[in-house]
């Protein structure tokens, strides 16, 4: 979830937010799955505003094995 606070746009109503992204690159099966029992490591490629300017510091990632009802930081 994005948020943030904003100032009014110019009169033209639009301004461009230098958003990046996350994306996940796990190596999958065709199917997109991964064989059971085992460890998967999940590199992680951050493209954008942010990560062109050199202006993240650090990145931190949580995961859930509950379905979301609980949250512990991973270790990299």
């Amino acid at each position: 979830m994005w948020t943030f606070t904003s100032a009014r746009p110019a009169l033209d109503g639009t301004a461009r937010l230098p958003l990046s992204t996350v994306r996940l690159a796990p190596k999958l099966s065709l199917e997109g799955t991964a064989p059971a029992g085992g460890t998967l490591t999940v590199p992680l490629k951050l493209s954008g505003a942010a990560a062109a300017a050199g202006q993240v510091a650090a990145l931190t990632v949580n995961v859930s094995y509950d379905g979301g009802r609980t949250w512990k930081p991973l270790a990299p």
